[in-house]
């Protein structure tokens, strides 16, 4: 059911507006915060690519922090503890304090150094943080007894939510945020305190539930490998951000002709230049040159700092591998770049993903009622 539907009218009704106009003529959008390791920060300087940026202590040295607050977008700080479980290399919550008492007027907000799979432990570090003189934002993940999550919600006004990285099918994703929702909003369906979903930008996630903010590395993840995200385009109806993207390969490259932008309908490939042109991000022109293997190039191509250091037959695109580079008759296809984009700059890709997310959370009023609460007031928790 979408946003102007008669239960979501009621709904809005019962909370004091007189209609779904008056509530979404208040500015109160959902915050999507782009996650990860992004690559802008080094590049682009004082461009602001997205409204909201979730930095990772794990990482945060190779961020660009302050390139965010000179652009004017605003950043908060995760603790980086599942990547840094993941790769065995637990965080000290001393040298998490520390970071903190130095640089926390830089974020908005953040988090709690969360212990993964251990709530006790993650209680425990609240504590300790808030006897630092500290008051990080509370984590909850799937899994945890919902006690936990009681505690947080009489006593916290900002709680996250974890657990969705790594996987978790539709079904019991819905049934954990719905047990989660139940106990966060009243009667009414209205939240009680403001959620963080960690990891959480799927569309049916997005629209079910009454989200403050959420994050993704999608920006990221799919720029790294020459893809961005494009919204749907409804007949009469403009771009549709509510649905699942159309993740669109755009790296120019002759080895990926049946899977590229180049080898789309002109209806698709009109849809993606459309989409890129309302943001002002160019799509770029790149020419594939063939040159003698092992030789410099000559000074006057434009390629990318890996390219113009290395001769190898591999292409890094700014750093990010995508493609083994065909090599023939001892000749290289090198990329030569007439114009920069998102066919050649992984910079451009970040930064076209990063404002499709901006546009999603736009579309989401907050806070928007949760309309299905269990009526028994009890749920399957998973």
């Amino acid at each position: 059911m979408g946003l102007d539907g008669g239960y979501y009218r009621l709904a809005f009704q019962s909370v004091g507006y007189s209609s779904m106009s008056e509530f979404q003529s208040v500015e109160r959008q959902v915050k999507v915060y782009n996650a990860g390791s992004g690559d802008y920060g080094r590049n682009i300087d004082n461009v602001k690519v997205c409204k909201h940026r979730l930095h990772s202590f794990a990482c945060v040295n190779k961020n660009n922090v302050q390139c965010d607050l000179e652009a004017g977008v605003e950043v908060a700080l995760d603790s980086g503890a599942y990547t840094a479980w993941r790769q065995g290399t637990p965080i000290v919550i001393d040298d998490y304090i520390e970071y903190l008492h130095a640089n926390k007027e830089k974020f908005s907000w953040f988090a709690n150094l969360d212990i993964i799979r251990d709530p006790v432990g993650t209680l425990d570090n609240q504590r300790i943080m808030e006897r630092a003189g500290l008051f990080p934002v509370p984590c909850f993940h799937r899994y945890e007894d919902l006690s936990f999550l009681r505690k947080y919600i009489d006593k916290y006004e900002y709680i996250a939510l974890g657990g969705m990285m790594g996987g978790g099918n539709q079904s019991g994703s819905q049934a954990y945020f719905d047990s989660v929702f139940d106990l966060v909003c009243g009667d009414n369906g209205i939240p009680r305190v403001k959620i963080h979903g960690f990891g959480v930008t799927r569309s049916e996630l997005m629209a079910r539930y009454p989200w403050y903010s959420v994050d993704s590395s999608a920006w990221v993840q799919n720029s790294s490998f020459g893809k961005i995200l494009v919204p749907r385009k409804r007949k009469g109806h403009g771009f549709d951000f509510t649905g699942a993207p159309w993740v669109v390969e755009v790296y120019s490259s002759p080895l990926w002709r049946r899977r590229n932008i180049s080898n789309l309908t002109p209806n698709a490939r009109r849809i993606v230049i459309d989409f890129l042109d309302s943001e002002k991000i160019p799509l770029g022109k790149t020419e594939w040159v063939w040159h003698k293997h092992g030789t410099p190039y000559p000074q006057d191509w434009e390629l990318s700092e890996e390219d113009m250091n290395e001769n190898r037959p591999v292409n890094k695109d700014e750093g990010h591998a995508l493609v083994r580079r065909e090599v023939r008759n001892g000749k290289v296809h090198v990329p030569l770049i007439v114009e920069r984009g998102v066919c050649n700059n992984v910079v451009f890709r970040q930064i076209a993903i990063a404002r499709y997310f901006d546009r999603v959370g736009d579309c989401y009023p907050y806070p928007q009622p949760f309309l299905h609460k269990a009526k028994s007031g009890r749920r399957f928790f998973v």
